[in-house]
């Protein structure tokens, strides 16, 4: 009987990545731990659409595919190119995928968790700009200019570099809080990206094949849109977000920075995909510049 088994249980089709994504089972989690925000049938749609146009996700395994796909939905976000990507990374001759939120994204999640009045800025140089706590209470004002416009305008010459970044927002009382980020600290991260290390030294390697040197990452495509997602995901930590919005968003950033911590053995292709666990996240040592960061998160905290 046992060995009667066996043999059927080798003739059942192994399941493929189009049956997973588009499994019911799938589509009804997706809405759930979404908490009602996607649509379950339209999420697996965006998935496949992901899939198809980015043929080396179909060359990643499965489980860590699904994994990716459940760490965006905890976010509230599909990886549709606006909210969420899912890209493809290779690492030791396994091809895996992973979570990639964008800012938009980000700040869709915080919307849906009750964070109120939320606005994301960029500060250049000339741009009247204030922040400030007065007897306990946090004010801040800015006023961009035209020229200086919150588009991705790095390299244009109408635009000056950022300064830096902040994100405000209000509490269930009303009150107004911040945080900050100097351009100078953003970079620092930036520097610490794997992808973007990798793609710097092909661009330094003279062996390099010129498809090589001429590879990007969205650190050099999408310069300001990184940034503001950065400074998004600092904020975050001072948010009361339910555990698995924290540990979701902790997980992707163990995936996107691998350098900085213990590498984690792939998901396997099983019935069951876990959600990574999360590392700690370190904080970023304090610079000198014009756009000083906060210490301790408190300087820009509302204290009432």
């Amino acid at each position: 009987m046992e060995n009667h088994n066996t043999e059927l249980a080798a003739q059942q089709p192994r399941k493929t990545m189009r049956d997973w994504i588009f499994s019911p089972a799938l589509r009804k989690e997706l809405s759930e731990i979404s908490g009602g925000v996607l649509n379950g049938d339209t999420a697996v749609n965006v998935i496949w659409q992901c899939v198809q146009k980015t043929p080396a996700l179909q060359n990643c395994e499965i489980g860590t595919l699904v994994t990716a796909c459940k760490t965006l939905a905890i976010l509230g976000c599909m990886p549709d190119g606006i909210h969420g990507y899912l890209v493809p990374r290779s690492s030791k001759g396994t091809q895996t995928a992973i979570p990639i939120p964008s800012a938009r994204g980000l700040v869709r999640m915080a919307r849906s968790n009750g964070i109120r009045n939320l606005n994301v800025g960029v500060v250049r140089k000339g741009e009247p700009f204030t922040w400030s706590i007065t007897n306990g209470k946090f004010t801040f004002s800015h006023e961009p200019s035209w020229t200086n416009s919150d588009f991705n305008l790095v390299t244009s010459q109408d635009a000056e570099s950022p300064l830096g970044y902040y994100v405000t927002w209000e509490d269930a009382e009303g009150n107004l809080h911040g945080l900050r980020m100097s351009d100078n600290e953003v970079h620092s991260i930036m520097a610490r990206s794997d992808a973007f290390k990798k793609v710097e030294a092909k661009r330094n390697d003279p062996n390099a094949k010129p498809w090589e040197r001429d590879s990007t990452t969205p650190w050099h495509t999408d310069y300001v849109e990184m940034a503001k997602k950065t400074v998004i995901k600092r904020a975050a930590k001072l948010w009361d977000l339910p555990q698995h919005v924290t540990e979701a968003m902790q997980a992707t950033d163990e995936q996107e920075f691998t350098s900085m911590r213990q590498a984690r053995g792939t998901v396997q292709d099983t019935e069951e995909h876990p959600m990574l666990a999360p590392a700690a996240v370190q904080q970023d040592a304090p610079q000198e510049d014009l756009f000083p960061p906060d210490i301790e998160t408190a300087e820009t905290v509302n204290q009432n």
